[in-house]
């Protein structure tokens, strides 16, 4: 016997990049949109120190004060905001030219990381190897798409038992099976 089951979902449907030049950006597969207008600093620009240099930028909106000093890049051009199979990336440039090759200005890649319960987390930066390139993680419960949260302990006779501590907020439990390969769960909430 042989049974045919029909199932009509997105998650069968080929990835697409989703790009918008505001800040926010609807995701392809299950229609979520991401807005991450809440990150704009309205009283100062976010401002991170590699290596003696002062990288300076503001999301979703202009810059407050700018560069002036010698030691500093500003990031004042917003590119875009692009969601590509399940990375959420913003691009800027900037004015200045790259020391290390001064045909191309610098630029930033701004990755936005889903971390439940990080509203307004501080960015950290790496400088790439060509000194060109700067890429900025951000990690913000506004890279993360619509969850659920179940609750997590039940009172018993002998007392509470409580498993939200085993909830991750910004990953997912990995598991090797033997059979089946790699599965991917979480506890207490929805995959992130």
């Amino acid at each position: 016997c042989r049974h045919t089951l029909i199932w009509r979902t997105p998650a069968a449907c080929p990835q697409k990049k989703a790009v918008s030049h505001n800040c926010t950006v609807r995701e392809p597969r299950w229609s979520n949109l991401f807005n991450l207008t809440a990150l704009y600093n309205k009283t100062d620009d976010h401002r991170i120190t590699l290596d003696g240099t002062d990288y300076v930028f503001n999301v979703c909106g202009r810059m407050i004060s700018g560069c002036t000093g010698k030691n500093e890049v500003c990031f004042e051009h917003e590119k875009d905001l692009s969601y590509d199979d399940g990375s959420l990336m913003m691009r800027h440039t900037s004015k200045r030219n790259c020391k290390s090759n001064p045909n191309i200005k610098m630029a930033a890649s701004i990755n936005f990381l889903c971390e439940h319960g990080k509203k307004h987390e501080k960015p950290v930066a790496t400088l790439l190897s060509d000194a060109c390139q700067v890429e900025v993680d951000w990690r913000t419960e506004l890279a993360c798409p619509p969850h659920q949260e179940v609750q997590c302990s039940l009172t018993t006779p002998k007392g509470l038992v409580d498993l939200s501590s085993l909830s991750l907020p910004g990953t997912n439990y990995m598991v090797q099976s033997d059979g089946a390969g790699e599965l991917t769960t979480h506890v207490c909430r929805a995959l992130v």
